[in-house]
């Protein structure tokens, strides 16, 4: 081999062997990006929103009146919005944040959003009973009970029962000697939904209801009225006052109860997902629970399904749902809670709930092999060409994180030993890791742009932002790309070699570095000047500058780089060392004549071509 040339570069491929890997393969592919077939550094962060927190694990935002917030925690956070069609109140579930399941939603919302308070815990709890009275005895069974109604229309469970003991005459229900019911009991301080001012014509409200036949046990629960509960409590009277009397005869009752089975979704539940028939998922230790499609306030307790593993994590493709154990996989397909299909799976367990993702193709999470990815197809190891187990020690896969975007998996990972990231495009078959750990990540809803929370770099080390991915125009990471191994058949020195890069990039890159040093310069000169500045009042002519202002010029965070550096490695040592800022040819070095050669480029301008030969007229 005279003549080693790469024309495309890709990067990682840790299942095989330096020296045997393929020759646009890398073994060291750090904050670069290789899609095009050329090294081209990442731009660094921005910083947009600087955070007080020293650590989070959760960044999503909340959509409301065509704005975004951003919603951040130092815990592992899972979001729903509203399966309802044009929900009018615009809410979004969560779990995670606090040991109870909440939504905020917008008319909590006075000035500007505040994720801390406005929220709400949805649904209602099963009231308690209240007292019945009545006057003549008789044959006429009747059983009663009653619901809150939130000011969402969210319909809670039934009270426990009352019962006329005898039953009432004949002439009952005609107002002589109807049935009274009350007092009714106030809900809770925590649960102003369920009481309080109407908002935006909604108000919470009390279902009576009561049985029509008689035959104890045997008849369904009807509608008798609906009280409006306002600021003062039932029908605008205190609660310890309000009684109901009940007057109607059966030919006026209303519909069933629907929300007889309902319970309010418990506390601690985590990981929240939501299917597309309109129903959530969710899990607590080794259940699954299920809400009412279309109702994410009603969790009945005949759709929770345990199951023999403590639970990880949980994700949904399709119509399935794909349960992440510390031991077998379990999916459950179908279209509503009571009519799943349970299939449990290989031994996979999984790693990292904040690893798991929802792919194109289905589920994907880390398991000891490798990531699976839980499709139609079945459950793939879709690393396996690409990683040996045991090729992921150094990827922390217990500490990762993941997120999907653009068809790669970002996955970023954090120890007492060294933090990182890995980025697998499945869309362009390239691995590359980076520097630097991302607390949390998110793909926004409204732009699809991908933002995570890091330290920024410049504007303070120890602060966190929420930050744009990739997007500094005026500042780049340093790439670092290291090439196979090159065993030749005996020792040679190459004598010349040839980088060519981007040239326009270049010549940008170094327009803005001039441009930014004039600047400099100027300031320096006014700056000296002193009485230049013309910021003071009466130095200045009307409206030439702001108040308090000055004629210095201002100066972008730079940080750019006009050079690749080229090393040249013998025999597994650096021995040479070169700066390069042109496409030009140059000669190498006399005196280390080997079979063992490597190349490692390091910068922020794009490379498109590396080449080392023996004699400058194998170049070409």
């Amino acid at each position: 081999m005279s003549k080693i040339q790469i024309d495309t570069f890709k990067g990682i491929l840790p299942k095989l062997g330096n020296d045997k890997l393929p020759n646009e393969q890398a073994q060291v592919a750090n904050d670069v990006k290789t899609a095009s077939g050329e090294l081209k550094a990442y731009r660094r962060s921005s910083s947009d929103i600087s955070l007080a927190g020293s650590s989070y694990k959760s960044l999503f935002e909340y959509l409301e009146g065509g704005n975004n917030h951003w919603v951040y925690y130092d815990s592992i956070v899972h979001w729903v919005r509203s399966p309802i069609a044009n929900d009018e109140f615009e809410r979004m579930y969560t779990t995670g944040s606090t040991s109870q399941y909440k939504a905020f939603v917008n008319d909590l919302i006075s000035g500007s959003f505040d994720f801390t308070t406005d929220f709400y815990y949805p649904g209602a709890p099963a009231a308690v009973a209240p007292a019945i009275s009545y006057t003549n005895g008789g044959s006429s069974y009747r059983a009663y009970f009653y619901t809150y109604v939130s000011r969402y229309s969210e319909e809670g469970p039934p009270s426990a029962l009352v019962e006329t003991v005898d039953g009432v005459g004949a002439a009952d229900w005609d107002g002589s000697s109807s049935p009274v019911l009350g007092p009714f009991v106030e809900p809770d301080s925590d649960d102003g939904h369920l009481k309080g001012a109407a908002v935006g014509g909604n108000s919470a409200s009390l279902r009576i209801y009561r049985t029509s036949a008689t035959g104890e046990g045997t008849a369904e629960f009807l509608l008798v009225d609906e009280i409006v509960i306002d600021a003062t409590g039932p029908a605008s009277t205190a609660w310890g006052s309000y009684t109901y009397t009940d007057t109607k005869v059966d030919t006026e009752l209303g519909a069933v109860c629907s929300s007889i089975f309902y319970d309010r979704c418990p506390d601690d539940l985590s990981g929240l997902r939501g299917h597309p028939n309109g129903f959530f998922a969710a899990f607590k230790d080794n259940v699954i629970y299920f809400s009412e499609p279309f109702a994410p306030w009603a969790w009945p307790e005949d759709y929770q399904i345990p199951i023999d593993q403590e639970i990880i994590g949980i994700g949904i493709f399709g119509s399935t749902v794909v349960v992440c154990t510390d031991g077998f996989l379990y999916t459950f397909a179908g279209p509503h809670p009571t009519s799943l299909y349970k299939k449990k799976h290989s031994f996979q367990p999984c790693l990292s709930q904040r690893a798991i993702v929802e792919t194109d193709d289905g589920v994907m999470y880390p398991s000891l092999e490798g990531f699976q990815l839980v499709s139609a197809n079945g459950v793939h190891n879709v690393t396996r060409d690409m990683f040996k187990p045991e090729d992921w020690v150094d990827y922390e896969l217990e500490t990762m994180h993941g997120t999907w975007y653009n068809k790669a998996y970002y996955g970023f990972y954090k120890s007492a030993d060294h933090d990182g990231h890995i980025i697998i495009d499945f869309l362009n078959s390239a691995i590359t890791t980076g520097i630097g750990y991302h607390y949390a990540a998110h793909v926004a809803l409204l732009d699809g742009i991908f933002r995570t929370v890091v330290v920024s770099n410049f504007e303070a080390p120890t602060t966190l932002y929420i930050s744009t991915w990739d997007t500094n125009p005026q500042s780049y990471r340093n790439f670092e790309w290291k090439s196979k191994r090159y065993i030749l058949e005996k020792p040679k020195n190459f004598k010349v070699a040839q980088i060519i890069i981007d040239t326009d990039f270049y010549t940008n890159v170094a327009d803005t570095i001039a441009d930014e040093g004039d600047l400099v310069t100027s300031n320096a000169t006014n700056w000296a000047a002193n009485t230049q500045l013309e910021g003071p009042f009466n130095s200045a002519l009307l409206n030439a500058q702001e108040v308090n202002g000055d004629n210095l010029n201002s100066l972008t965070t730079l940080f750019v780089q006009d050079y690749i550096l080229f090393t040249i490695i013998v025999d597994g040592v650096n021995k040479w060392t070169k700066q390069i800022n042109n496409s030009n040819m140059f000669k190498l070095p006399r005196g280390f004549k080997n079979k063992k050669w490597e190349f490692k480029l390091q910068g922020m301008i794009p490379v498109k071509r590396l080449t080392v030969a023996t004699s400058t007229e194998e170049i070409v």
